[in-house]
């Protein structure tokens, strides 16, 4: 994936007291409720200015695509993956196939002190998931330059600050989508799912933000609310 817009990370002030970083809890989702949920805690995030953590899965096989890839590059990928989901995302970048891998979203406010540059904070995210992979004995580089020529499968396609497999496979690719009030983050990780290191990952993204974590599942309002966004986020065929 791509970074989508910059504006600012990773200053010396301190995290504002009493605020935690809210790990939301939720089930396996369709693609495009599971994008409608990511737009719905942004909006939640530039109300309150609160951070949240999100990690997800997929009810079923799905192939997401950036915010610019055009239609027609969608509905190829559509080709390549039968039988599969398709959805847009609000950042911006290549195409991603989900199966059984790890996938999570981070979102806070524009003015959350400890963040100045939107590019760094890339890199930022991926040095501390790579220290909890690294926990695990899943050792990983991080790419300093971008590879122009990977195409539009994300999979392929290395952005400056991804993290590589030691072969030089893609490991974890993200991207970035400023909104009015807060930044949204989407990370993909070409592993699957264990509950461990996505604990390891969630402990490491929270000590990244100098906060402490708090549990908060989505309530039937939320539920509601993104089934109503959920829409403009399908891809048809046809």
């Amino acid at each position: 994936m791509d970074i989508c817009t910059e504006n600012g990370f990773l200053g010396a002030e301190q995290t504002p007291q009493n605020m935690s970083l809210k790990l939301i809890e939720s089930s396996p989702f369709p693609g495009e409720f599971n994008m409608a949920v990511d737009v719905l805690l942004t909006g939640r995030v530039a109300d309150t200015g609160i951070p949240h953590l999100r990690f997800y899965r997929w009810s079923e096989p799905t192939v997401s695509v950036g915010s610019s890839v055009p239609a027609s590059s969608a509905f190829g990928a559509a080709v390549m993956y039968p039988g599969s989901n398709l959805c847009k995302r609000p950042t911006d970048g290549g195409i991603v196939y989900h199966g059984d891998q790890m996938s999570f979203s981070l979102i806070w406010p524009l003015d959350f002190p400890r963040f100045r540059d939107l590019r760094e904070s890339y890199f930022t995210i991926h040095q501390f998931v790579q220290r909890a992979l690294t926990e695990f004995g899943i050792e990983s580089t991080q790419a300093s330059e971008s590879d122009p020529d990977g195409g539009i499968l994300c999979s392929a396609s290395i952005v400056a600050g991804d993290l590589l497999a030691d072969q030089g496979t893609k490991l974890l690719g993200g991207a970035l989508w400023r909104s009015a009030g807060a930044v949204l983050y989407q990370g993909h990780l070409w592993l699957k799912w264990m509950p461990m290191l996505e604990e390891a990952i969630a402990f490491a993204l929270a000590d990244m933000m100098g906060l402490q974590m708090e549990a908060s599942p989505l309530i039937q309002s939320d539920l509601d609310a993104a089934t109503e966004e959920s829409a403009k986020w399908r891809l048809q065929i046809g």
